[in-house]
């Protein structure tokens, strides 16, 4: 897959990864799904940054 050799990829899943890994830790049980929530947001971000980067240019 291209995808794993973007570099764009690589700058967002290091911060968004560590973050759902806290909050997976330090959340209560009945609060612990949210975190699929970092998830999602990782792959909009993503998407977004390459939707505008095609358009851009």
């Amino acid at each position: 897959m291209s995808t794993f050799r973007d570099k764009k990829y690589w700058i967002l899943v290091v911060p968004f990864l560590v973050t759902a890994v806290l909050l997976a830790i330090y959340l209560p049980p009945r609060q612990k799904p949210l975190t699929l929530l970092v998830i999602l947001l990782f792959w909009a971000t993503y998407y977004l940054w390459v939707y505008f980067e095609k358009n851009n240019k």
